[in-house]
């Protein structure tokens, strides 16, 4: 849906450009969710989040562009 107003759409689970983020569904939330905030207060928080969580799941498909 977003081909009409980007320059390139990478199909993907999470992408980050800069201060954008986008996830690719609904499914991606918990993970998108998880990697903003591991922005903030970094990778061992986020391992302790997911255990309180009981997500077991590690997210694939995270591209950096800029």
């Amino acid at each position: 849906m977003l081909e009409p107003y980007c320059k390139e759409v990478i199909k993907t689970r999470i992408v980050r450009d800069g201060d954008v983020i986008t996830g690719g569904g609904v499914s991606t939330s918990v993970d998108l969710g998880l990697f903003v905030i591991e922005q903030f207060i970094g990778k061992e928080q986020i391992e302790n989040i997911k255990k309180q969580m009981d997500y077991p799941y590690t997210a694939e498909g995270i591209i950096e562009v800029s």
